[in-house]
């Protein structure tokens, strides 16, 4: 996707899983589902990445995958952004809300560094999609060291893009500049679509 060709990725990750046995779910299942909801984000296809999560869930619960940490941590963490994607569209985006409030307070039990990280970047876009800005912009200004000090490069230039449209003006369009040069210098060629997909949940 740094590549800016959603598409390109789809195919890869579809014809990557062609060759593994479609029974039963595993690791090259779930590896295969996350890149799809990915695609769905940075496509601005929030409903559909909320349904391809939710058609799926049964059959990852139903697997051993969900006792390992790291990659149970990844789900949650696409779970919440979906959440949060879909509900800009949706007529009553409560639910949804509530969905991605719940698994930022799982993200936040797993007690890791970047889960907590994590935790925080969903609940600043919480904070946005229910409009309380200032509280968006608090819990952005500390998700960014936590995502800094884990190494979680894009996620936290995401954020620092975020928050630079939050407070406008000089010292804003700064934090842009800023978030747009760590990104181009991960070969991201498309920032903003690149934000939308790891920061959902803000004004457009």
């Amino acid at each position: 996707m740094g590549a800016d060709n959603p598409d390109g990725a789809r195919q890869t990750t579809r014809a990557a899983l062609a060759k593994w046995s479609q029974h039963g779910f595993h690791t090259q299942h779930l590896l295969a589902l996350v890149s799809e909801v990915e695609v769905d984000l940075y496509r601005g296809e929030g409903a559909a990445a909320w349904a391809r999560l939710k058609s799926h869930w049964p059959a990852y619960t139903g697997s051993l995958m969900t006792r390992v940490q790291h990659p149970h941590i990844q789900v949650l963490y696409s779970r919440a952004r979906s959440a949060l994607a879909a509900a800009a569209s949706a007529g009553d985006p409560a639910a949804l809300l509530r969905s991605a409030a719940k698994d930022a307070r799982r993200l936040e039990r797993e007690k890791m560094p970047w889960s907590l990280a994590l935790a925080g970047l969903i609940r600043a876009g919480l904070a946005a999609a229910r409009g309380d800005l200032d509280g968006s912009r608090a819990r952005l200004a500390q998700a960014i060291p936590d995502l800094d000090r884990v190494e979680m490069g894009l996620q936290a230039a995401a954020a620092r893009r975020r928050l630079g449209h939050l407070l406008g003006g000089d010292e804003g369009r700064t934090l842009v500049d800023q978030a747009d040069a760590r990104m181009a210098a991960q070969g991201i060629r498309n920032p903003a679509r690149m934000t939308a997909a790891l920061a959902p949940g803000f004004p457009a």
